[in-house]
């Protein structure tokens, strides 16, 4: 990942123990690691992390469209072509 030098990490969290204490815990991890730390996405603190749960099962849709607006929202303060940005995102995810 460190070779791409990404604008944004995103960081899946998996467990039962949910609240805002893990999340944090995993972010600071990614943006402690050193192999990471001349990325952009870490040297502009851009690193967001979240539940699987909210894209598992039911939720699965819901879940889909809150990391499209997380993603809109991210890239418009990134880019001041947020809608191509997020269009990439979106085909490489396809």
């Amino acid at each position: 990942m460190a070779e791409s030098n990404p604008d944004i990490i995103l960081k899946v969290v998996s467990g039962t123990n949910y609240g805002v204490g893990p999340l944090k815990a995993q972010r600071d991890d990614v943006l402690g690691r050193s192999l990471l730390s001349e990325t952009n996405a870490v040297k502009n603190q851009k690193v967001y992390t979240y539940y699987n749960i909210i894209t598992q099962g039911i939720r699965y849709p819901i879940g889909l469209l809150y990391c499209e607006k997380w993603l809109y929202l991210i890239c418009s303060q990134t880019s001041t072509q947020p809608l191509c940005k997020l269009n990439s995102i979106r085909n490489s995810l396809a």
